[in-house]
């Protein structure tokens, strides 16, 4: 399960490389908030710097290929020490790997992109219920991974 996540990961990455501009059209519309409800009080929040959506956007894909060498360390780990007694003491780079990917999703989609830039408002740009679905998926196995063998 760890590797099927770090191999999300590193596709995520390379297909935000490869096609920055389909996800970088997103990540401009969010920190833009140019499809929102235009709420006086919270576009205030709104960045219009083209360079600085370039950088939320790189912090983004450096984040998802970090999630993606820590979750496929943390599985390599874990495969050379599967039938021993150390399994559970080699988890912890795995779990680091696992909670990357997590607030990857609940801090910078759910918190900082729905609700401080109100994506959550606008009806085309709003990753929300993507976010939702790889948060759970990325919880699961943080749980069961977590979990001990006994």
């Amino acid at each position: 399960m760890l590797l099927s996540i770090a191999l999300f990961f590193l596709l995520v990455g390379f297909d935000n490389v490869i096609d920055y501009q389909s996800n970088f059209s997103y990540v401009q519309h969010v920190l833009s908030m140019d499809t929102t409800f235009q709420s006086c009080s919270l576009m205030s929040r709104a960045i219009q710097n083209s360079s600085a959506h370039h950088l939320f956007y790189w912090i983004i894909i450096a984040w998802e290929f970090i999630t993606a060498a820590l979750c496929l360390a943390g599985s390599i780990v874990l495969m050379k020490h599967r039938k021993s007694a150390s399994f559970h003491s080699a988890k912890p780079l795995g779990l680091i790997g696992l909670t990357a990917g997590f607030l990857l999703y609940v801090f910078a989609f759910i918190t900082v992109g729905g609700e401080w830039f109100a994506m959550w408002q606008s009806s085309k740009w709003n990753g929300q219920e993507k976010s939702h679905i790889f948060m759970t998926m990325i919880g699961i196995v943080l749980i069961f991974l977590a979990m001990p063998e006994d």
